[in-house]
């Protein structure tokens, strides 16, 4: 009989592990959604900031196009100047030193008036 008694108790614990292993695996799946949740909820909001840093840039950016603006930013992070900043950007961020000393830990100021030092061409008048 005491085996008997032995088989059940050890039957009831199986089953009362299998129940906490059910439970923990319920409550991993939970905190892997929460992180995932947190996650993009911290990228859509870096998202919509940058977003609007662009928008303060642009004239109407209502009405200009998603292509017309993925065009303007190719061609600006083209500009040598861009790349380079890009560069010491990238450099900070690990922890790396660029090669050029006067450039490192330094990153351009934004100006109030982000068309400043830009020669807007009229077209010229036919008469």
């Amino acid at each position: 009989m005491s085996k008997k008694m032995n088989m059940e108790k050890l039957l009831e614990r199986q089953a009362k592990v299998l129940q906490d292993k059910q439970r923990i695996e319920i409550q991993e799946r939970d905190i892997r959604k929460r992180i995932a949740d947190e996650e993009r909820r911290i990228r859509t909001h870096r998202l919509c900031t940058r977003g609007g840093m662009l928008e303060t840039y642009l004239p109407d950016p209502e009405n200009i196009m998603n292509d017309t603006v993925a065009t303007l930013l190719a061609e600006l992070f083209n500009l040598p100047t861009a790349k380079k900043l890009v560069a010491e950007i990238a450099d900070q961020s690990t922890g790396t030193v660029s090669s050029d000393d006067s450039a490192t830990n330094q990153i351009a100021e934004i100006p109030e008036d982000p068309y400043a030092g830009y020669e807007i061409e009229e077209p010229e008048e036919d008469e």
